[in-house]
């Protein structure tokens, strides 16, 4: 029983965290990428690591997600996504593999993650599956050993390589493409599918079956279309995205008086929108810092310090002196982001109503914040337009957010962001299976337990 090597997924860097998974958000808008388990937690407290363990953060904090170029139709998720691969024939959809843990984030809704040793995608490029396939072991595998062996960091430049050529096709295309990976998630109701359909379930119990696929189908579109934006995103300078796709901004004078009052800002950061451009547009604000999760191996961390590392980025792993760091930055006037919407382990929160079904949900918030004085506020870039097109909103929250009780904080807090997710409902996380943990006690059982194919 030997152990499976470490894959090399970038892409947990879009969509970081595994909904089937109990994970701990960390400090960063911009968390989730992992395969496997989460590690365990020390403690419950901010001095402990138990809310930072399993984060991984992806540029200036938003979220992560792993992006698999082979196959894009996850099972676990906050989201794997396959985009086929790079390096081979082509670029295609598969589905995501059971193994992948954790969105930038977020993570997409889920994680699109490059799949560096996997063939081309089965379900829309079948036909030149069976040509390679026609090839033999011998002629395919040659080259794959090539390139585990190659260098983490020229591996990791290789598949940036890849994502910028992907990137640049038309946008009109990529957003076709867009929605035909929605299609196949529901035509093959595929995981995201699954998760979505019970999820909407759970929370707009007053629509009806009509109403509530017509929700699920518009979800995945957003879902769907959320990854393809966030390879755009990151295959381009930030200021160049900021320029062409920001249109409106509302609230920016609200973030600049906070950073400059010097009592430290928090930036709580719903899976809304794109997490992305946020975490760009808080970069280009000034310096902010982003804890995140390493992933298992070195080319995939390579991968997240090409697109996510830069100007006024701070990454911090969430190792044992991330929380003293994250506290300096604080005490030092400075600005961080936090997923706020992530299930943590259980232990290290409390639950809370979340579109009125009891949620486990973060206390990290109100602990950071009752403790140092920062600033709280919402942020979130919400699409307005078909072309990329992206509206900037940063709020204050409740008071409550930071209340030394953590059930009246977490209440606040989750208030808040259902709020925001009710603007657009279609552009929420909802693949995410955000209610897997349930009360001690409460004799309820895992709601999606149900909704898993038989293999």
């Amino acid at each position: 029983m030997g152990t499976k090597p470490a894959r090399f997924h970038p892409w947990r860097v879009i969509f970081t965290t595994d909904p089937d998974k109990s994970i701990e958000p960390a400090f960063s808008l911009l968390r989730r990428c992992r395969a496997g388990e989460a590690g365990p937690h020390a403690g419950t407290g901010v001095r402990g690591q138990g809310e930072l363990a399993d984060q991984q953060q992806a540029a200036a904090g938003i979220t992560q997600r792993a992006v698999h170029f082979a196959g894009l139709i996850c099972k676990d998720t906050v989201a794997e996504h396959a985009f086929g691969h790079p390096l081979q024939l082509g670029l295609g959809i598969t589905r995501l593999h059971a193994d992948q843990g954790q969105q930038a984030g977020a993570d997409l809704p889920y994680r699109l993650t490059f799949h560096m040793h996997g063939g081309l995608a089965d379900t829309l490029n079948q036909d030149e599956h069976r040509r390679a396939s026609r090839q033999g072991p011998a002629t395919i595998a040659a080259p794959l050993a090539k390139l585990g062996e190659m260098n983490p960091h020229r591996k990791a430049r290789l598949v940036y390589r890849a994502t910028t050529l992907f990137a640049r096709l038309p946008w009109p295309l990529l957003r076709g493409f867009a929605h035909a990976l929605a299609w196949t998630w529901v035509r093959l109701d595929a995981r995201e599918s699954r998760v979505t359909r019970r999820n909407l379930e759970l929370a707009y119990p007053e629509l009806d079956g009509a109403a509530r696929e017509r929700l699920q189908r518009e979800l995945l579109r957003s879902t769907a279309l959320q990854a393809i934006e966030t390879l755009r995103l990151w295959s381009r300078k930030p200021e160049d995205n900021l320029r062409l796709h920001l249109k409106e901004r509302h609230g920016q004078a609200l973030y600049d008086a906070a950073l400059a009052s010097g009592k430290g800002v928090i930036v709580a950061a719903p899976h809304y929108g794109n997490w992305e451009l946020l975490n760009q547009w808080l970069a280009s604000r000034g310096q902010i810092a982003i804890v995140y999760k390493p992933p298992e191996d070195e080319a995939s961390d390579a991968f997240l310090q090409i697109v996510r590392g830069g100007h006024n980025v701070q990454q911090v792993r969430a190792e044992g002196p991330a929380v003293r760091q994250l506290f300096k930055v604080l005490k030092d006037g400075g600005a961080t982001g936090i997923l706020p919407d992530q299930q943590p382990k259980a232990g290290d929160g409390v639950f809370v109503p979340f579109f009125g079904v009891q949620a486990l949900t973060m206390t990290l918030v109100n602990r950071l914040a009752e403790r140092t004085g920062a600033t709280v506020l919402y942020g979130w870039c919400e699409r307005i337009g078909p072309d990329m097109e992206f509206a900037l909103h940063i709020e204050p929250t409740d008071p409550a957010v930071a209340d030394p009780d953590p059930e009246v904080a977490a209440t606040a807090l989750n208030a808040g962001i259902e709020r925001i997710a009710r603007r657009d409902p279609a552009q929420y996380q909802w693949t995410y299976k955000r209610y897997t943990l349930r009360p001690p006690g409460s004799g309820e059982e895992d709601p999606y337990a149900t909704d898993e194919h038989p293999h």
